[in-house]
């Protein structure tokens, strides 16, 4: 019953966003065509295809960031959890203070105290024990990692720091004995390398001489960060987005901007500047009703400055979303008054200086002083998340209103859907102009199936539209990022290329997962403390945005409408080099598919082709046969007769390039 209601209350949550109800694999459909004869008009190009069409979207939920993309391996490394010594076990005497702290903004710190005692004097001393994030501190063999604290102590005293395996033996320590040697705080800092491999590893912190000391935000990182940054990323979830080549770059969120209330919104204003003094959260995303994850707080060491960082490795767009005045309208629904907005307003202000200004402005010499004088070109900026009604429209009229005058260069995504609770939104946002309209979409694979073509009738003229989340996904086998849910969302991805005119924009959702964190479903990227899990719908994704082309072209076919009919989905772009055509077989049998061009294009006869297929639709990647489902490319040698004949197999993600004849 319990778990009935908590399914019911998820449901209701997602309400805005969900279309329909959960469903079994689709039946077995009527065989397909003998032959399907498809003509790729390149001669008429639809239009020039948008150069920021493919991206992705990163939002901390199911533990992406602290723990995850975000290498530190301290949990609560500066004691400002709701309770101060949560994720640490002490021993001796230990006390939390924070009287003339080291940081204003995160004032907590540690005494830690040992003395002698009984006749033989005998040393009691204390020690912080930390095991990190989400099941256990997983330590590589030969790695090394960067240990830093502040303290502060009468006399000197040494630090004793060791990482220990499960087996309580000593894996790692300092070649040198840490010693602090001031009574004023003062950073220390220090590096120790892994003698074995340990999954569920431990970091102690161990006062061994006798005094006391202050201690505050202790930190490990691993010496091999992306790009080799010392407030780091770690380096093979970045390759994994790396390797996607993303054009746009939405962050921090989804309902983190919004929070459960408005006192715990994402303020990126605290999510920039020296770690050390920006203020955690609680992660709303750790009262889900779906499952509870005790002490999920963003420590926002990875924060605005770092996406934008992350922005400019990838080759995106960076686009940043601010809360509105509105926290989730799915959980509290708290409005914050009009005559209260001016912070709001504010906070969209100093984030253009903070991306674009020049470093003599006060948000421009923060970045500057963060180690990018350069400016981040910052050209978009989207407002609110999933927000609907009257009371987003008012608020986000202050916005448009506020950046026409100040920054008209900038473009703004609203909010929006595809139902009548958004006809008087979606009303104003035309009549404002705006560039971008935001629907999402996480549905069955039956819906990803049947609304390949739902773009095709959207108003042409108006705001773009920019899927900022869409997924197979609602229950049972579809939230296990099974093939047939990368397969659905493939054909569904045919329609975002063939419309293209109006979706300007498009990413899945979530990015990143790790299992002992994860309360949302499907997700593009799993990992643990060592690997990472690429799935079937993450290859589609990579397919879809390595093989963009200049112009959209249409292709056509008298046996099918290729938008699902005979279980087919086509699209295709061209370059000056290649014309490139993605086809997706939903049948369980091959399919035999011809090409024709116009009579003046000439293509060669060696064709490459990428597939991604599985006869199994059930089958899914996992972390112990995580290549189980890849893409093979091969060339193709067509017959000499022109008829550019070929087998497209059964239940299968295709992407042909046909190289034209110099």
């Amino acid at each position: 019953m319990k778990k009935q209601l908590l399914l019911a209350l998820s449901a209701l949550m997602f309400a805005p966003v969900l279309h329909g109800a959960a469903d079994a694999l689709a039946e077995a459909p009527p065989p397909p065509p003998a032959l399907v004869e498809i003509f790729a008009d390149t001669q008429n190009p639809v239009c020039e295809v948008p150069d920021k069409l493919f991206g992705i979207f990163i939002e901390d939920v199911n533990g992406a960031a602290d723990g995850g993309l975000y290498a530190e391996l301290i949990k609560n490394r500066s004691f400002e959890f709701r309770h101060s010594l949560s994720d640490w076990g002490t021993h001796g005497d230990v006390a939390v203070r924070s009287d003339d702290p080291a940081f204003k903004n995160n004032p907590r710190y540690v005494r830690m105290k040992a003395f002698r005692a009984g006749p033989r004097k005998r040393m009691v001393g204390s020690f912080l024990e930390n095991k990190g994030f989400w099941g256990g501190m997983g330590i590589r063999k030969g790695e090394t990692y960067r240990v830093s604290f502040y303290a502060r102590a009468p006399k000197p005293l040494k630090i004793g720091l060791y990482l220990m395996s499960a087996g309580n033996e000593v894996i790692a320590k300092p070649k040198v004995a840490v010693t602090v040697d001031s009574n004023q705080w003062k950073r220390y800092e220090t590096q120790m390398t892994a003698s074995r491999m340990e999954p569920n590893g431990r970091f102690i912190f161990e006062l061994a001489d006798e005094g006391t000391v202050d201690v505050d935000h202790i930190s490990m990182f691993p010496k091999t960060t992306w790009q080799g940054r010392e407030n780091g990323l770690r380096p093979d979830l970045m390759h994994a987005l790396y390797d996607l080549k993303p054009k746009h770059f939405r962050f921090p969120g989804g309902c983190i901007v919004e929070g459960f209330f408005l006192k715990d919104r994402y303020r990126w204003k605290n999510s920039v500047g020296a770690v050390e003094e920006r203020i955690p959260v609680q992660s709303m995303w750790g009262m889900s009703p779906e499952k509870f994850v005790p002490g999920y707080v963003q420590s926002l060491g990875l924060g605005f400055y770092e996406y934008f960082l992350m922005a400019e490795d990838l080759g995106a767009e960076p686009m940043p979303i601010l809360n509105c005045g509105l926290a989730c309208q799915a959980r509290s629904c708290e409005v914050e008054p009009l005559d209260k907005m001016q912070p709001y307003l504010q906070d969209a202000l100093d984030l253009i200086e903070f991306a674009n200004g020049p470093t003599d402005t006060k948000w421009g010499a923060l970045r500057a002083q963060m180690g990018h004088p350069e400016p981040f070109n910052m050209k978009i900026i989207g407002i609110g998340n999933e927000q609907r009604g009257e009371v987003y429209q008012e608020r986000l009229k202050l916005f448009v209103d506020l950046l026409r005058e100040r920054h008209p260069d900038i473009e703004i995504v609203a909010c929006s859907g595809d139902d009548a609770r958004f006809d008087a939104l979606n009303a104003d946002i035309k009549r404002m102009k705006l560039q971008y309209r935001d629907e999402h979409y996480y549905n069955t694979s039956k819906w990803f199936f049947e609304n390949a073509g739902k773009f095709d009738s959207y108003e042409r003229g108006g705001p773009k539209v920019y899927l900022g989340e869409y997924a197979v996904c609602y229950s049972g086998l579809e939230r296990k990022n099974a093939f047939n849910s990368a397969l659905a969302e493939a054909a569904f991805m045919t329609g975002i290329e063939r419309n293209c005119d109006v979706v300007a924009m498009a990413c899945y959702a979530p990015l990143l997962a790790n299992p002992a964190a994860h309360v949302w479903s499907p997700d593009l990227i799993f990992f643990n403390a060592f690997d990472r899990l690429l799935t079937c719908s993450y290859y589609v994704q990579k397919m879809f945005s390595l093989n963009v082309g200049d112009q959209l072209i249409k292709l056509s076919s008298p046996q099918t409408d290729l938008k699902g009919g005979s279980r087919l989905y086509a699209s295709a772009m061209q370059t000056q080099e290649e014309i490139i055509i993605k086809l997706v077989n939903a049948n369980p049998q091959p399919v035999s598919v011809s090409f024709a061009f116009p009579k003046t294009e000439n293509v060669q006869r060696d064709v490459t082709i990428e597939t991604l297929r599985s006869d199994n639709v059930r089958a899914e990647n996992t972390f112990d046969d995580p290549l189980k489902i890849v893409p093979q490319t091969q060339k193709i040698r067509l017959a000499a007769d022109g008829k550019n004949k070929l087998a497209l197999e059964g239940n299968s993600v295709n992407v042909l390039k046909f190289k034209r004849a110099k």
